[in-house]
């Protein structure tokens, strides 16, 4: 669990099996974290390009403001994705190299992985506000992937409070809880 040997690894030698579960753990949601803000953005900007405001009848991919928001949201979705491919891999790495994951790697993976998490959540809520109130309507996938975002980032895993907290107490050397990663 702590990508140190354990008792099925002569039978389970490959670098998966080498890899530190509680520190990757939370990338099996930040997975589903990415998807529910790639979705967002195309049931936001698709029809945000094809729209008119309903109160002014200017077309709303006109507005300066929309515009800001899907580029914010698109670097925010574009980071995430980024920092969870980059965890993924040196991680993998790691594993194909037969080397047990040091400390310092794993408190990084957990941080990047509520961080990505954080950035995804907050382009579901710049996507929501380019979606307008249609994105409210129970017929519709944007309210869903909203209330799916933020009951992923519910998760434990993804509280910047603790998770920063074990990042930031290994590198200001403070005493911290005993790591069970």
């Amino acid at each position: 669990m702590n990508g140190k040997p354990h008792p099925g690894s002569s039978v389970n030698s490959t670098p998966l099996f080498r890899l530190p579960l509680l520190a990757l753990g939370p990338y099996v949601l930040t997975g589903v974290m990415l998807g529910c803000a790639e979705g967002a953005y195309e049931l936001a900007v698709g029809p945000a390009r094809r729209r008119n405001a309903t109160n002014t009848g200017i077309p709303v991919s006109a507005s300066q403001a929309v515009q800001i928001k899907v580029a914010e949201a698109s670097a925010r979705i574009h980071t995430a994705r980024l920092l969870m491919r980059q965890a993924c891999e040196h991680a993998m790495a790691v594993g194909r190299s037969g080397a047990e994951p040091i400390h310092a790697d794993k408190v990084r993976y957990r941080r990047d992985a509520f961080f990505s998490v954080r950035m995804c959540v907050e382009a579901v809520d710049i996507l929501m506000g380019v979606a307008g109130s249609g994105g409210l309507y129970m017929s519709g996938g944007m309210q869903r992937l909203f209330r799916d975002a933020h009951a992923a980032n519910a998760h434990v895993m993804f509280s910047p409070d603790l998770q920063g907290s074990i990042f930031g107490q290994h590198e200001l050397g403070t005493a911290g809880p005993p790591p069970l990663m």
